[in-house]
């Protein structure tokens, strides 16, 4: 049962918050004490509400997961997991961390609710809208290197922005090619792969992948 709940918050998805200690890295603070404790308390509290939106869109997307080969069998689609319960916890996960970030640091607070609302918005709604939604993922990046920027009092440079956004939506390209090929295989996917095909996809990472290097 805790296993379920475990893999309900997807931890193995927290790498991505690895983003936030890149402002303190390339400032070549990352091995001072005081800004490693800060930057890590940030990496746990985005960690908390990157839980959050995971919770809300397993929630939104139970019946189009439950006709996918694989998302079929998370906690939420499959069963494991009911409705109620990982409401509660995403309402114990949002306040928490909310809270936390409010008292650590008002600019993070800010940015973890900016990302909240945007990524709820992107569950609710955006993610069926192609090139808004790879968008709303890479921003989502964007966002980690603000909060991770805040806590140590320094301004990302605006070739780390530029970077963080661009290998993003490669990435985020990326996932939407895997989409489309399940989608011409005749399986059913989110409503914005209607906006793609596999030549536009492949074309667009092209781009990114020359810009990015």
């Amino acid at each position: 049962m805790i296993k379920n709940y475990l893999k309900l918050l997807r931890p193995e998805q927290y790498v991505k918050n690895l983003f936030v200690f890149l402002p303190a890295f390339f400032s070549f603070q990352l091995f001072s004490y005081n800004v490693f404790i800060k930057v890590s308390i940030v990496f746990v509290t985005f960690s908390a509400a990157a839980s959050v939106v995971y919770i809300i869109n397993d929630i939104m997307d139970m019946e189009s997961d439950r006709r996918h080969p694989f998302k079929k069998n998370r906690p939420i689609a499959s069963g494991a997991v009911p409705v109620k319960w990982a409401l509660l916890l995403a309402c114990l996960l949002f306040l928490s961390g909310t809270f936390f970030s409010y008292v650590f640091n008002k600019n993070l607070f800010v940015i973890i609710l900016l990302y909240l609302v945007m990524n709820l918005l992107y569950s609710f709604k955006l993610k069926h809208i192609p090139i808004i939604d790879i968008n709303i993922i890479a921003i989502g990046f964007v966002l980690r290197v603000f909060a991770g920027a805040v806590v140590i009092y320094n301004s990302p440079s605006m070739w780390i922005i530029i970077l963080t956004y661009i290998l993003s939506l490669f990435l985020a390209i990326g996932k939407r090619r895997d989409y489309v090929l399940l989608y011409e295989n005749g399986l059913s996917v989110r409503k914005s792969i209607d906006g793609y095909n596999i030549q536009i996809i492949d074309s667009a990472m092209h781009i990114m992948a020359t810009i990015t290097i």
